[in-house]
C-alpha cells in the first residue's frame, strides 16, 4: 500500500503507517518477527522510532510483545473474529441510534457517498474497494454519534476491523440493502428503525462469517497464509518454551507498567488533578527510570483516557471526565456490562463461579464506611466477569475504562445498591440464565436515580 509522506511526517508515524498497513493487508502475517533492526533498516530510520510505533501496535491490538523474547505480529485466530464481532454487534447498535439523532445535514450528505460508492463498487465487483467502504460508513456512523467515548471505542478496534474484513472472502456478504436501510433511517431522524437495521446487519455478518470467514481461518480453504499462520503458532509456542535471554526491551516494558500504574492510581485518588502536566522529565526523575518507558506509560494512560496526548511542543495532562461525556460515557460502559454479563452467564464453569463468589463475599464483608476497600473488591468483581465472557477484546476495553468508571463510581453513594445488584447478578450468572443477567444488570444498575447518580454527581 502506497503512503504519501509529507513535511510533518515523522519517523515514528511513518513506520507505524508502513507496519500498520502492512499487517492489515496480510503482507505480514500473523505470528511474524518483527526484528528492530531490520525494520529501522528498511525505513532508514534510528531503533527508537521502530520501537515506539512498535508500542503502538501493541495498543492497537496488532502486534504482542514477549518479554526478552521481541515483537509479534499477532496471529488473528478464530475467537479473535469472534470477539470483534461481539462488541461490534453491540457498539455499533449504540452509535448508529446517537448518529440518527445526532447527525447533521453534513453527516447524511457523507452517509450518501458511502452508499453510492458502495453502490459503484458492487457493480464493478470491486470486493476489496466494497470491503473498505464498509469500513468507512463506519466510522461515519461513529463519528455521526458526536459521542467522544465511542469514538475512542471505534479507534480501539478500528485496526481489527479492517483486519478482519481484509480476511474475508470475496462476495461474502451482501451489504447494501443494509446501508439503504441506514441511510433512509438517518434521513429521517429514526433511531428505532436504524438500529433494528443494524442488528439485523450483524446476524447477517454473523451468518456468513461461520459460512466462509472463519473457514479460511481455520485452513479450510487452502492458502498460503494460512499455512504460513500454523507454522509460525508452532514456532511461537516453541519460543515460549526457551529459556528467556536479557533485554533492554524488557526492562523498559516492566519500567512502563511500574510508572503506569503508580499514575493511574494517583488520577484515580485525586492525587493528580485534571489538568496537571505529565512531564516526561519529571516523572522518569521520580520513578528512576528513563523517558522512553515513561512515555510508554502516558501513551497507555491515554488509552484509558486519562491523559491528553503530549506532542514535541505540548505536554500530556491528566484528563477528567467531561461533564458533557459523563452521559456517553456511561451508556457505554453500560453496553460494556451488560455484554459481559450475559457471555458470561453462557459459559461459567465451576472454577470461575468459585473465583467469582469468593470476590462477591469479600465485598460483602466490606464495611461502607471502608470506601476505598469496597471500591477496589466491586472493581474486582466486575472483572472476574470480564474474565469469564472468555472475550479477550472485551476484557481489554473494559480495562482501559475501568479507571474512569472507578472516578465516576467513587464520587456517587452507591456502594449499597451496587453491593444488593453484585449479589443478584451471581446469582443469574451461577443460574447460566442469560436474560436474566442482563435484566438485573439493568434493573439495578441502569435504574434512572443511579444513572442521574453517576453522570451528575451526588447532590450538594
Amino acid at each position: 500500500m502506497s503512503r504519501i509522506r509529507s513535511n510533518d511526517d515523522t519517523a515514528v508515524e511513518r513506520v507505524l503507517r508502513g507496519l500498520r498497513d502492512e499487517i492489515i493487508d496480510g503482507i505480514r502475517p500473523g505470528g511474524q518477527h518483527l526484528v528492530e533492526r531490520v525494520i529501522a533498516e528498511q525505513y532508514e530510520v534510528s531503533r527508537l522510532p521502530v520501537r515506539i510505533a512498535m508500542r503502538r501496535l501493541v495498543l492497537d491490538g496488532l502486534v504482542d510483545q514477549f518479554p526478552r523474547r521481541g515483537s509479534f505480529v499477532r496471529v488473528m485466530t478464530r475467537s479473535d473474529v469472534a470477539d470483534v464481532a461481539e462488541l461490534h454487534s453491540a457498539f455499533d447498535r449504540l452509535a448508529v441510534r446517537r448518529a440518527a439523532v445526532r447527525r447533521s445535514t453534513a453527516d447524511v450528505e457523507r452517509f450518501r457517498r458511502d452508499l453510492d460508492a458502495a453502490e459503484a463498487a458492487e457493480a464493478r465487483g470491486d470486493h476489496a474497494e466494497l470491503a473498505r467502504v464498509g469500513v468507512q460508513f463506519r466510522s461515519d456512523a461513529y463519528r455521526a454519534s458526536r459521542s467522544r467515548p465511542l469514538l475512542e471505542i471505534h479507534d480501539v478496534l478500528l485496526c481489527r476491523t479492517q483486519r478482519m474484513f481484509a480476511l474475508a472472502e470475496p462476495s461474502v456478504t451482501a451489504p447494501l440493502p443494509y446501508y439503504r436501510r441506514f441511510l433512509s433511517a438517518f434521513e429521517r431522524g429514526d433511531s428505532d428503525a436504524v438500529e433494528a437495521a443494524m442488528a439485523e446487519f450483524s446476524d447477517h455478518l454473523r451468518a456468513a462469517r461461520q459460512e466462509r470467514m472463519l473457514r479460511r481461518l481455520d485452513g479450510a480453504l487452502a492458502s498460503q497464509a494460512a499455512d504460513t499462520w500454523s507454522a509460525e503458532r508452532e514456532r511461537l509456542a516453541a519460543l515460549a518454551a526457551e529459556p528467556a535471554q536479557e533485554s533492554g526491551a524488557s526492562d523498559e516494558c516492566t519500567d512502563a507498567q511500574t510508572v503506569l500504574d503508580g499514575v493511574r492510581a494517583d488520577i484515580i485518588g485525586g492525587r493528580r488533578a485534571p489538568g496537571v502536566v505529565l512531564s516526561e522529565r519529571t516523572l522518569a526523575q521520580e520513578y528512576g527510570v528513563g523517558r522512553i518507558p515513561v512515555r510508554q506509560a502516558i501513551d497507555a494512560l491515554a488509552l484509558e483516557g486519562l491523559a491528553t496526548v503530549g506532542t514535541s511542543r505540548v505536554s500530556a495532562r491528566v484528563r477528567a471526565v467531561p461533564a458533557e461525556d459523563a452521559a456517553d460515557f456511561f451508556d457505554l460502559c453500560v453496553t460494556l456490562d451488560v455484554l459481559a454479563s450475559r457471555l458470561a452467564a453462557q459459559r461459567p464453569t465451576r472454577e470461575e463461579l468459585a473465583l467469582l463468589e469468593q470476590c462477591l463475599l469479600a465485598e460483602e464483608r466490606t464495611p461502607l464506611t471502608h470506601a476505598e476497600e469496597l471500591l477496589d473488591r466491586m472493581f474486582a468483581f466486575r472483572r472476574q466477569v470480564y474474565v469469564m465472557a472468555e472475550n479477550r477484546l472485551l476484557l481489554e476495553i473494559g480495562r482501559l475504562v475501568e479507571a474512569r468508571m472507578r472516578m465516576l463510581v467513587a464520587d456517587a453513594p452507591l456502594a449499597a445498591q451496587v453491593k444488593r445488584g453484585h449479589r443478584f447478578l451471581f446469582e443469574a450468572i451461577a443460574s447460566r440464565e442469560t436474560g436474566l443477567a442482563e435484566a438485573v444488570y439493568l434493573s439495578v444498575f441502569t435504574h434512572p436515580l443511579q444513572r442521574d447518580r453517576l453522570v451528575d454527581g451526588p447532590a450538594d
